[in-house]
């Protein structure tokens, strides 16, 4: 979403947003890796994932969108490539991401299927070579098989890096 001042910004549910440069900042004072989980409508956009537009539509898009949240989480290389970050994003940059009515209650899509399958029910449902860790790749072939509303998007999708483990 845009904020008042036209910056990429993340918006919550209470309609307050934090803008990637402020998100930069705070996440820059981690240390080592770091693991994003984007469980909102297009953030896709935020790893360059759109998939179903035009390579016109998708110029002006993620020119407009995309670049500070790009700026911010590549630490100013390309698409993220290099950094310390690794992105889950609930839906390419053009689709919505949903909330879905469990028998539980509400939640969105991304965060239910996440959580159960990185051991919230008590089975580590992601661990797919059954080694006692869950790695970006797993989590990302996981996610989407489980998924039915909108197209889950990794950064980098084919990563080793360990998300959660026994």
């Amino acid at each position: 979403g845009k904020n008042s001042e036209e910056k990429s910004s993340l918006v919550g549910v209470d309609r307050d947003f934090i803008s990637v440069d402020r998100l930069e900042q705070v996440l820059n004072k981690v240390q080592g890796q770091k693991v994003v989980i984007l469980d909102a409508c297009n953030s896709g956009g935020f790893i360059g994932q759109p998939e179903a537009m035009s390579d016109k539509d998708l110029v002006e898009y993620n020119e407009d969108y995309n670049r500070g949240v790009i700026e911010a989480f590549s630490s100013r290389v390309g698409y993220l490539s290099g950094s310390q970050y690794k992105v889950i994003a609930s839906a390419h940059a053009d689709q919505f991401a949903y909330e879905i009515r469990y028998p539980s209650g509400w939640g969105g899509e991304l965060t239910r299927e996440y959580t159960l399958a990185t051991g919230y029910g008590g089975e580590y449902l992601a661990d797919l070579n059954l080694d006692g860790d869950i790695s970006v790749r797993e989590i990302y072939s996981y996610l989407q098989r489980r998924m039915s509303y909108s197209d889950v998007q990794a950064y980098p999708a084919n990563s080793d890096f360990i998300i959660a483990s026994k």
